[in-house]
């Protein structure tokens, strides 16, 4: 379980807005004459680090669990999980804040003074780090458990179940499908993220730490291959195959869109068929 004591998107929110306002002044308050820009740059990976634990911070909401600790003659569940809607709240901000190329973070005049390249790939780890964590198999795990007790045991509450978890993550992480729009690099590069993490669920067994580390960070234990998260990890694969195909052949796909667009759609297809069927080489 991962214990959740707040509201993790409006605290966030209010963080990620300071960090905006922050951002623009760097260059200014580590200005001093007859020093490198060495200040600058710690400063920069103060600001994109406390990103990182922002957008953490809210993907623990989603397969996340509420702890209130309680003894024998205190009344009601110590463990709840986090209601459906604050979870999809949740995965609404990660769409938007997480997923979405930051542009506040990639102004020239401020990373041109202490590096020649390597934007691309800090906003790749920051953004396949949080996409990865919301593919753990332990997240997958606990939401298919509690869509699973509820079944037995009905509380009245929406469950937020795996398979519309995958979906919702699914439509806004290719919602360019639908739009027929170009897809920008860094945008292509998480779209790439997205289906090597599904490959990756369909063919790796995550290792169990041993019990007592378990329970200390939170793991959840779960047998990939025997539970329900490759059948919906292969009908998401699936689905984004066909809707990949259906744009193709559209006429934006077809006529307008750049070129580096389509290529990116077709090496999707051929990267989605080689995991759905794999052959020797």
């Amino acid at each position: 379980s991962e214990d959740l004591g707040d509201d993790a998107v409006l605290a966030s929110t209010y963080g990620l807005r300071n960090l905006q306002r922050i951002v623009p002044n760097l260059v200014q308050w580590t200005a001093e004459d007859g020093r490198t820009y060495e200040d600058l740059q710690e400063l920069y990976g103060q600001v994109t680090a406390q990103w990182n634990r922002y957008m953490n911070h809210v993907a623990r909401s989603v397969g996340g669990v509420y702890s209130d600790y309680k003894t024998y003659d205190q009344a009601g569940p110590v463990y709840t999980p986090v209601p459906a809607d604050k979870q999809r709240a949740a995965l609404d901000f990660l769409q938007e804040q997480a997923f979405t190329r930051p542009d506040w973070l990639l102004d020239p005049e401020l990373l041109r003074r202490f590096e020649g390249a390597g934007a691309m790939e800090r906003v790749r780890q920051l953004q396949t780090g949080v996409l990865n964590r919301l593919l753990n198999p332990g997240r997958l795990a606990r939401l298919l458990e509690a869509e699973a007790v509820d079944a037995v045991a009905p509380t009245g509450v929406e469950v937020y179940a795996a398979s519309d978890f995958l979906a919702d993550l699914r439509d806004g992480l290719w919602s360019e499908l639908d739009q027929g729009a170009a897809i920008d690099p860094m945008r292509r590069t998480l779209q790439r993220g997205y289906v090597e993490q599904l490959g990756s669920l369909m063919t790796n067994e995550p290792t169990s730490p041993p019990a007592a580390f378990a329970s200390i960070f939170g793991f959840t234990p779960v047998r990939v291959s025997q539970s329900d998260i490759r059948p919906l990890v292969r009908g998401e694969l699936q689905l984004l195959q066909s809707e990949i195909r259906q744009a193709l052949r559209r006429a934006p796909y077809r006529r307008t869109v750049n070129r580096a667009t389509r290529l990116h759609l077709e090496d999707a297809l051929i990267r989605i068929e080689d995991i759905l069927d794999p052959t020797e080489d």
